[in-house]
């Protein structure tokens, strides 16, 4: 993760895929969290879905 806001559920990977908090189906997104998922075309640019938190 690029960075995270815990406030608002939500923020965007390196790569700048969009990731929401109701997306994450395992472990606790963090900045700097790294992550598997899978991308899916979002509203206004890809968005990460089945996103699991690896450490």
């Amino acid at each position: 993760m690029k960075w995270f806001n815990d406030a608002k559920g939500f923020g965007f990977t390196v790569c700048g895929v969009f990731v929401h908090a109701r997306n994450v189906i395992s472990g606790e997104l963090r900045s700097g969290s790294r992550i598997c998922f899978d991308v899916k075309e979002g509203g206004k640019s890809p968005e990460a879905v089945n996103v699991k938190v690896i450490r």
